[in-house]
């Protein structure tokens, strides 16, 4: 039987290294993949929040200004509570948009710390935002059933 060939330290260290080189390409490149997936993700829930506020506020716009137009002496009741929480989720949604771009920014420039905690903000804000959303078409459902 043949001996198998001896590999010398030498190439055995340049194959691990290597090795060693290529997982840490892998990893990188996952991490890589999943920070692009939180930044789709984040500008996704901003989207989001922003167009169902923004749109809410003008239904409830569109319905107020009808009611009014057709019967001058009507009592509006919370309606305008309820468009003032989608008014003000467009403001904290577009807030949010911005502590994004400040997140990014002092990631690029090294400032981790400062970058996570505006991030959280953002991630704040969005989700003040939905909450907005949410109360004010509660607040609208309750004048809705009392319109009946």
């Amino acid at each position: 039987m043949d001996q198998p060939e001896r590999i010398s330290p030498e190439k055995a260290a340049a194959a691990l290294l290597d090795v060693a080189k290529q997982d840490r390409q892998i990893q990188a490149d996952i991490n890589k993949e999943l920070f692009k997936s939180a930044i789709t993700s984040g500008e996704n829930a901003i989207k989001a929040a922003m167009l169902i506020n923004a749109g809410a506020s003008v239904a409830v716009l569109a319905f107020l200004g009808n009611l009014v137009s057709k019967a001058p002496h009507v009592k509006l009741g919370e309606f305008p509570t309820a468009m003032l929480c989608f008014v003000a989720g467009v403001l904290v949604t577009a807030i949010a948009s911005g502590f994004t771009y400040f997140t990014q920014h002092c990631y690029n420039h090294g400032r981790k710390k400062t970058g996570d905690v505006t991030n959280m903000l953002a991630i704040a804000f969005v989700s003040s935002s939905y909450f907005l959303f949410a109360l004010g078409g509660w607040i609208a459902f309750q004048e809705f059933q009392l319109m009946k």
